[in-house]
């Protein structure tokens, strides 16, 4: 399996530990429908992708500079 075919799932507290976006705002993503859960966490927490949570942010950043 190549990395392109691997989803690495990233909790809002993860991401924001991991990617530097914050948890609140993934969460306001999902809330908004504009990124969506691929599970859940032991604890029933749901989880992002990590490229999905990159886009957005990559997206939003791009949208501020313009």
């Amino acid at each position: 399996m190549t990395d392109a075919q691997v989803r690495h799932l990233y909790g809002p507290a993860e991401a924001e530990r991991v990617l530097g976006i914050k948890a609140a705002t993934i969460r306001s993503w999902a809330r908004r429908r504009l990124i969506y859960a691929y599970g859940l966490d032991e604890d029933g927490r749901p989880m992002y992708d990590r490229d999905d949570l990159l886009a957005l942010w990559d997206r939003g950043r791009v949208a501020k500079s313009g």
